[in-house]
Protein backbone atom coordinates (compact mmCIF):
# COMPACT_ATOMS: atom_id res chain seq x y z
CA UNK A 1 0.00 0.00 0.00
CA UNK A 2 1.52 3.64 -1.01
CA UNK A 3 0.27 6.39 1.41
CA UNK A 4 0.78 9.54 -0.41
CA UNK A 5 0.22 12.70 1.28
CA UNK A 6 -1.60 14.81 -1.40
CA UNK A 7 -1.60 18.22 -2.30
CA UNK A 8 -4.01 19.08 -4.96
CA UNK A 9 -2.29 21.33 -7.32
CA UNK A 10 0.75 20.69 -7.05
CA UNK A 11 3.79 20.89 -9.45
CA UNK A 12 4.76 17.66 -10.09
CA UNK A 13 3.56 14.86 -12.98
CA UNK A 14 3.43 12.62 -12.68
CA UNK A 15 2.28 12.62 -9.23
CA UNK A 16 4.77 11.06 -6.15
CA UNK A 17 2.10 8.52 -4.95
CA UNK A 18 1.33 7.18 -8.02
CA UNK A 19 4.73 6.58 -8.83
CA UNK A 20 5.69 4.85 -6.25
CA UNK A 21 2.30 2.69 -6.84
CA UNK A 22 3.68 1.63 -9.82
CA UNK A 23 7.01 0.72 -9.22
CA UNK A 24 5.59 -1.45 -6.14
CA UNK A 25 2.37 -2.53 -8.05
CA UNK A 26 0.56 -1.55 -5.00
CA UNK A 27 -2.55 0.15 -4.12
CA UNK A 28 -2.38 4.02 -3.60
CA UNK A 29 -3.98 6.18 -0.60
CA UNK A 30 -4.03 9.71 -0.99
CA UNK A 31 -5.27 11.76 1.87
CA UNK A 32 -5.21 15.70 1.63
CA UNK A 33 -3.83 18.08 4.58
CA UNK A 34 -5.66 19.20 7.32
CA UNK A 35 -7.58 22.16 7.10
CA UNK A 36 -7.28 22.16 3.40
CA UNK A 37 -10.43 23.10 1.77
CA UNK A 38 -11.35 19.06 1.74
CA UNK A 39 -10.37 19.10 5.61
CA UNK A 40 -11.48 21.92 6.76
CA UNK A 41 -14.14 22.13 9.44
CA UNK A 42 -16.88 24.78 8.74
CA UNK A 43 -15.86 27.05 11.36
CA UNK A 44 -11.80 26.17 12.26
CA UNK A 45 -9.88 26.57 15.41
CA UNK A 46 -6.66 27.50 13.37
CA UNK A 47 -4.92 26.59 17.00
CA UNK A 48 -5.44 22.84 16.14
CA UNK A 49 -3.48 23.05 12.87
CA UNK A 50 -0.31 21.83 13.60
CA UNK A 51 2.09 18.65 12.46
CA UNK A 52 1.42 16.83 15.49
CA UNK A 53 -2.60 17.26 15.50
CA UNK A 54 -1.90 16.45 11.57
CA UNK A 55 0.02 13.25 12.26
CA UNK A 56 -2.40 11.92 14.62
CA UNK A 57 -4.62 11.97 12.04
CA UNK A 58 -2.69 10.20 9.82
CA UNK A 59 -1.74 7.48 12.23
CA UNK A 60 -5.63 7.24 12.77
CA UNK A 61 -6.28 6.24 8.84
CA UNK A 62 -3.47 4.34 8.74
CA UNK A 63 -4.56 2.14 11.60
CA UNK A 64 -8.20 1.99 9.82
CA UNK A 65 -6.74 0.75 6.84
CA UNK A 66 -4.54 -1.50 8.07
CA UNK A 67 -7.38 -3.68 8.70
CA UNK A 68 -8.22 -4.02 5.36
CA UNK A 69 -4.46 -3.51 4.22
CA UNK A 70 -2.62 -5.81 6.23
CA UNK A 71 0.62 -6.03 4.15
CA UNK A 72 3.53 -3.68 3.47
CA UNK A 73 2.93 0.24 3.47
CA UNK A 74 4.69 2.70 2.28
CA UNK A 75 4.07 6.56 2.93
CA UNK A 76 5.60 9.34 0.17
CA UNK A 77 4.33 13.07 -0.60
CA UNK A 78 6.32 15.91 -2.60
CA UNK A 79 7.24 19.12 -1.20
CA UNK A 80 4.67 19.86 1.63
CA UNK A 81 3.48 16.50 1.03
CA UNK A 82 7.02 14.88 1.45
CA UNK A 83 7.79 16.78 4.72
CA UNK A 84 4.42 16.08 6.01
CA UNK A 85 4.94 12.24 5.22
CA UNK A 86 8.46 12.44 7.59
CA UNK A 87 6.11 14.60 10.55
CA UNK A 88 4.21 11.28 10.44
CA UNK A 89 6.94 9.47 10.51
CA UNK A 90 8.96 11.66 14.07
CA UNK A 91 5.60 10.91 15.80
CA UNK A 92 4.64 7.47 14.40
CA UNK A 93 7.49 5.84 13.46
CA UNK A 94 6.15 1.99 13.19
CA UNK A 95 2.44 3.37 11.27
CA UNK A 96 4.28 2.55 7.65
CA UNK A 97 7.50 0.29 6.95
CA UNK A 98 9.17 3.08 4.14
CA UNK A 99 8.91 6.56 3.61
CA UNK A 100 10.09 8.41 0.19
CA UNK A 101 10.12 12.13 0.76
CA UNK A 102 10.43 14.10 -2.44
CA UNK A 103 11.86 17.22 -2.66
CA UNK A 104 10.82 17.76 1.05
CA UNK A 105 12.48 21.48 2.91
CA UNK A 106 12.55 22.23 6.23
CA UNK A 107 12.83 25.38 7.05
CA UNK A 108 14.14 27.20 10.42
CA UNK A 109 12.55 29.88 11.08
CA UNK A 110 9.46 32.66 9.66
CA UNK A 111 12.53 33.81 7.12
CA UNK A 112 14.80 31.34 6.83
CA UNK A 113 18.26 32.67 5.21
CA UNK A 114 19.44 30.28 4.02
CA UNK A 115 17.77 30.28 0.83
CA UNK A 116 18.28 33.52 -0.52
CA UNK A 117 22.49 32.48 -0.90
CA UNK A 118 21.37 29.38 -2.80
CA UNK A 119 18.66 30.87 -4.72
CA UNK A 120 21.50 33.51 -6.10
CA UNK A 121 23.83 30.38 -7.08
CA UNK A 122 21.20 28.57 -9.03
CA UNK A 123 21.12 28.99 -13.48
CA UNK A 124 23.52 30.17 -15.19
CA UNK A 125 25.05 33.75 -15.70
CA UNK A 126 23.35 34.41 -18.82
CA UNK A 127 19.99 32.83 -17.29
CA UNK A 128 20.07 35.38 -14.24
CA UNK A 129 20.62 38.31 -16.66
CA UNK A 130 17.58 37.56 -18.95
CA UNK A 131 15.62 37.09 -15.17
CA UNK A 132 16.50 40.29 -13.90
CA UNK A 133 16.33 41.99 -17.21
CA UNK A 134 12.47 40.67 -17.65
CA UNK A 135 11.77 41.26 -14.33
CA UNK A 136 12.92 45.33 -14.42
CA UNK A 137 11.03 45.57 -17.75
CA UNK A 138 8.17 44.42 -16.41
CA UNK A 139 8.07 47.07 -13.63
CA UNK A 140 8.88 49.47 -15.57
CA UNK A 141 6.11 48.89 -17.94
CA UNK A 142 3.79 48.44 -14.91
CA UNK A 143 1.55 51.21 -16.02
CA UNK A 144 1.12 49.53 -19.53
CA UNK A 145 0.79 46.50 -18.33
CA UNK A 146 -1.36 46.25 -15.50
CA UNK A 147 -4.56 46.10 -17.29
CA UNK A 148 -3.30 43.46 -19.01
CA UNK A 149 -2.90 41.28 -15.89
CA UNK A 150 -5.77 41.99 -14.30
CA UNK A 151 -7.40 40.92 -17.22
CA UNK A 152 -5.76 37.57 -17.66
CA UNK A 153 -7.97 36.68 -14.38
CA UNK A 154 -10.94 37.05 -16.50
CA UNK A 155 -9.65 35.57 -19.32
CA UNK A 156 -8.61 32.41 -17.47
CA UNK A 157 -12.34 32.04 -15.63
CA UNK A 158 -10.50 33.23 -12.07
CA UNK A 159 -11.32 36.30 -9.56
CA UNK A 160 -8.96 38.32 -8.25
CA UNK A 161 -10.54 40.81 -5.76
CA UNK A 162 -7.33 42.40 -4.05
CA UNK A 163 -4.92 45.12 -5.09
CA UNK A 164 -3.73 44.42 -8.79
CA UNK A 165 -0.75 46.72 -8.07
CA UNK A 166 0.54 44.93 -5.30
CA UNK A 167 0.12 41.45 -6.95
CA UNK A 168 1.84 42.86 -10.40
CA UNK A 169 5.00 43.75 -7.96
CA UNK A 170 4.45 40.17 -6.02
CA UNK A 171 4.40 38.55 -9.03
CA UNK A 172 7.18 39.83 -10.47
CA UNK A 173 9.38 39.55 -7.73
CA UNK A 174 8.64 36.21 -7.40
CA UNK A 175 9.44 35.13 -11.22
CA UNK A 176 13.07 34.32 -10.25
CA UNK A 177 11.87 31.82 -7.67
CA UNK A 178 9.58 30.04 -9.95
CA UNK A 179 12.11 29.83 -13.15
CA UNK A 180 14.58 27.44 -11.41
CA UNK A 181 11.46 25.55 -8.98
CA UNK A 182 10.49 24.53 -12.34
CA UNK A 183 13.29 25.10 -14.78
CA UNK A 184 11.39 23.89 -17.69
CA UNK A 185 11.77 27.40 -19.40
CA UNK A 186 15.00 28.26 -21.70
CA UNK A 187 15.41 32.03 -21.56
CA UNK A 188 15.05 32.01 -25.81
CA UNK A 189 11.42 31.87 -24.65
CA UNK A 190 11.52 35.03 -22.08
CA UNK A 191 10.17 38.21 -24.14
CA UNK A 192 11.94 40.84 -24.66
CA UNK A 193 12.01 44.89 -24.88
CA UNK A 194 9.80 44.86 -28.36
CA UNK A 195 6.92 41.65 -27.16
CA UNK A 196 3.63 42.79 -26.99
CA UNK A 197 2.20 43.38 -23.18
CA UNK A 198 -0.11 40.06 -24.24
CA UNK A 199 2.95 38.07 -24.70
CA UNK A 200 4.53 39.51 -21.11
CA UNK A 201 1.98 38.77 -19.19
CA UNK A 202 1.35 35.51 -20.73
CA UNK A 203 5.38 34.52 -19.64
CA UNK A 204 4.92 35.65 -16.38
CA UNK A 205 1.81 34.00 -15.59
CA UNK A 206 3.23 30.35 -17.35
CA UNK A 207 6.43 30.74 -15.01
CA UNK A 208 4.82 32.13 -11.56
CA UNK A 209 1.31 30.36 -11.98
CA UNK A 210 -0.27 33.10 -11.57
CA UNK A 211 -3.69 31.22 -10.99
CA UNK A 212 -2.04 31.13 -7.70
CA UNK A 213 -3.29 34.34 -6.70
CA UNK A 214 -6.53 34.62 -7.44
CA UNK A 215 -9.48 34.75 -4.97
CA UNK A 216 -9.97 30.63 -5.59
CA UNK A 217 -6.51 29.25 -4.75
CA UNK A 218 -5.53 31.58 -1.72
CA UNK A 219 -8.49 30.08 0.10
CA UNK A 220 -6.91 26.53 -0.68
CA UNK A 221 -3.94 27.44 0.56
CA UNK A 222 -4.94 29.60 3.36
CA UNK A 223 -4.04 26.35 5.90
CA UNK A 224 -0.38 26.22 3.83
CA UNK A 225 0.17 29.87 5.02
CA UNK A 226 -1.04 29.51 8.50
CA UNK A 227 1.57 26.94 9.06
CA UNK A 228 4.42 28.45 7.30
CA UNK A 229 3.32 31.48 10.07
CA UNK A 230 3.55 29.47 12.93
CA UNK A 231 5.19 26.02 12.44
CA UNK A 232 6.96 25.32 8.91
CA UNK A 233 8.68 28.69 8.05
CA UNK A 234 9.03 30.29 4.62
CA UNK A 235 12.55 31.16 2.65
CA UNK A 236 13.65 34.97 2.99
CA UNK A 237 14.35 36.69 -0.14
CA UNK A 238 14.73 40.21 -0.49
CA UNK A 239 15.13 41.64 -4.52
CA UNK A 240 17.64 43.71 -4.14
CA UNK A 241 18.54 44.02 -8.26
CA UNK A 242 14.75 45.56 -8.35
CA UNK A 243 14.53 47.96 -4.84
CA UNK A 244 14.31 51.06 -6.94
CA UNK A 245 11.76 50.35 -9.08
CA UNK A 246 9.38 48.58 -6.43
CA UNK A 247 6.63 51.12 -5.27
CA UNK A 248 3.74 49.17 -3.53
CA UNK A 249 2.62 48.03 -0.19
CA UNK A 250 1.91 44.44 0.59
CA UNK A 251 -1.58 43.54 1.68
CA UNK A 252 -1.50 41.79 5.26
CA UNK A 253 -2.02 38.44 4.95
CA UNK A 254 -4.99 38.20 7.40
CA UNK A 255 -6.77 40.21 4.62
CA UNK A 256 -5.20 38.57 1.62
CA UNK A 257 -6.01 34.99 3.44
CA UNK A 258 -9.23 36.11 4.87
CA UNK A 259 -7.90 34.88 8.53
CA UNK A 260 -10.03 36.87 11.11
CA UNK A 261 -7.72 40.87 11.96
CA UNK A 262 -7.43 39.50 15.28
CA UNK A 263 -5.62 36.37 14.35
CA UNK A 264 -2.16 35.88 16.20
CA UNK A 265 0.56 34.11 14.05
CA UNK A 266 3.15 32.74 17.12
CA UNK A 267 5.83 30.84 15.39
CA UNK A 268 6.35 27.37 17.39
CA UNK A 269 10.80 27.32 17.02
CA UNK A 270 11.18 24.31 18.51
CA UNK A 271 8.94 21.91 16.26
CA UNK A 272 11.23 21.58 12.94
CA UNK A 273 14.69 21.27 14.69
CA UNK A 274 12.99 18.59 17.14
CA UNK A 275 12.05 16.50 14.05
CA UNK A 276 15.53 17.26 12.02
CA UNK A 277 17.48 16.00 15.32
CA UNK A 278 14.97 12.65 14.95
CA UNK A 279 15.75 12.25 11.10
CA UNK A 280 19.55 12.42 11.69
CA UNK A 281 19.47 10.00 14.61
CA UNK A 282 16.73 8.04 14.22
CA UNK A 283 14.83 8.21 11.14
CA UNK A 284 15.25 5.11 9.86
CA UNK A 285 13.92 3.62 6.60
CA UNK A 286 13.26 7.17 4.53
CA UNK A 287 14.92 8.38 1.66
CA UNK A 288 14.86 11.85 1.13
CA UNK A 289 14.83 13.33 -3.23
CA UNK A 290 16.23 16.12 -4.28
CA UNK A 291 16.52 18.32 -7.06
CA UNK A 292 19.48 20.61 -7.45
CA UNK A 293 17.99 23.41 -9.41
CA UNK A 294 15.58 23.50 -7.04
CA UNK A 295 15.60 26.91 -4.78
CA UNK A 296 13.98 24.48 -1.65
CA UNK A 297 16.73 22.38 -1.74
CA UNK A 298 18.29 24.79 0.40
CA UNK A 299 16.08 23.25 3.32
CA UNK A 300 17.39 19.47 2.23
CA UNK A 301 17.43 17.08 5.36
CA UNK A 302 21.27 16.70 6.45
CA UNK A 303 22.03 12.75 7.73
CA UNK A 304 24.63 12.27 9.55
CA UNK A 305 24.87 8.75 9.66
CA UNK A 306 23.43 7.60 12.42
CA UNK A 307 20.00 6.59 10.68
CA UNK A 308 19.22 4.08 8.59
CA UNK A 309 18.14 6.53 5.46
CA UNK A 310 19.44 7.30 2.60
CA UNK A 311 19.36 11.13 0.54
CA UNK A 312 19.70 11.53 -3.34
CA UNK A 313 20.50 15.17 -4.82
CA UNK A 314 20.23 14.78 -8.38
CA UNK A 315 21.92 17.02 -10.92
CA UNK A 316 20.15 19.18 -13.19
CA UNK A 317 16.97 18.30 -11.95
CA UNK A 318 14.15 20.52 -10.08
CA UNK A 319 11.19 20.97 -7.88
CA UNK A 320 9.51 18.10 -9.98
CA UNK A 321 12.26 15.41 -10.02
CA UNK A 322 11.11 11.75 -9.54
CA UNK A 323 12.50 8.60 -8.93
CA UNK A 324 12.46 7.64 -12.91
CA UNK A 325 14.66 10.70 -13.21
CA UNK A 326 17.54 9.72 -11.12
CA UNK A 327 21.23 8.61 -11.76
CA UNK A 328 20.75 6.49 -8.96
CA UNK A 329 17.68 5.09 -9.26
CA UNK A 330 18.90 1.41 -8.78
CA UNK A 331 20.41 2.56 -5.48
CA UNK A 332 17.27 3.63 -4.34
CA UNK A 333 15.13 0.64 -5.69
CA UNK A 334 17.59 -1.27 -4.25
CA UNK A 335 17.19 0.71 -0.77
CA UNK A 336 13.56 0.51 -0.53
CA UNK A 337 13.29 -3.12 -1.45
CA UNK A 338 15.56 -4.05 1.63
CA UNK A 339 13.33 -2.60 3.57
CA UNK A 340 9.97 -3.67 1.98
CA UNK A 341 11.98 -7.26 2.34
CA UNK A 342 10.64 -7.57 -1.29
CA UNK A 343 12.42 -7.85 -5.06
CA UNK A 344 10.26 -4.57 -6.54
CA UNK A 345 9.38 -5.67 -10.45
CA UNK A 346 10.94 -4.58 -13.36
CA UNK A 347 9.80 -0.40 -13.85
CA UNK A 348 7.02 0.31 -16.57
CA UNK A 349 4.68 -2.92 -15.76
CA UNK A 350 0.41 -1.80 -16.23
CA UNK A 351 -0.56 -0.65 -12.89
CA UNK A 352 -3.69 -3.19 -11.20
CA UNK A 353 -5.33 -1.87 -8.12
CA UNK A 354 -7.26 -4.24 -6.54
CA UNK A 355 -9.56 -3.41 -3.47
CA UNK A 356 -10.96 -5.56 -0.84
CA UNK A 357 -14.68 -6.16 -0.53
CA UNK A 358 -14.47 -5.93 2.86
CA UNK A 359 -13.45 -1.45 2.03
CA UNK A 360 -16.80 -0.74 1.62
CA UNK A 361 -17.56 -1.22 5.41
CA UNK A 362 -15.28 1.65 5.97
CA UNK A 363 -17.18 3.89 4.17
CA UNK A 364 -16.02 7.88 2.40
CA UNK A 365 -15.92 11.14 3.92
CA UNK A 366 -19.41 12.00 1.92
CA UNK A 367 -21.10 9.11 3.97
CA UNK A 368 -19.35 9.15 7.21
CA UNK A 369 -21.90 6.94 8.72
CA UNK A 370 -20.40 4.31 7.41
CA UNK A 371 -16.38 5.24 8.56
CA UNK A 372 -16.00 4.89 12.40
CA UNK A 373 -14.63 8.25 13.48
CA UNK A 374 -14.50 9.74 10.36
Amino acid sequence: MVWRYHIHGGVQLPESGQELAEILQANCLSVTHRYFPEARPTDPDWQYLDIWQAAQDHHRIVTLFKKIYPGKWVSTGASKGGKTAVFHRRFFPDDVDATVAYVAPFLLSPEDARFEPWLRSRGTPEEREAIYAFQRMLLERKDQLLPFYGAWFDQNGYTYSLPLASAFEGSVISYEWNFFQRHRFGIEEIPGPGAPEEDMIEHLAQVVRLYYRSDLWRDYFKAYVYQVLTETGSPRYEPYHLYDLLEEQGVDVRVSYDFPLETEFVYRWESIPDVLGWAATEGDEIIYIYGEIDPWTAGAVELTGQADALKVLQAGADHGVRISELDTEGLVLQKLGAWLGMALPPRGLALSIQVPAEAALFGTPEDPTLFPGW
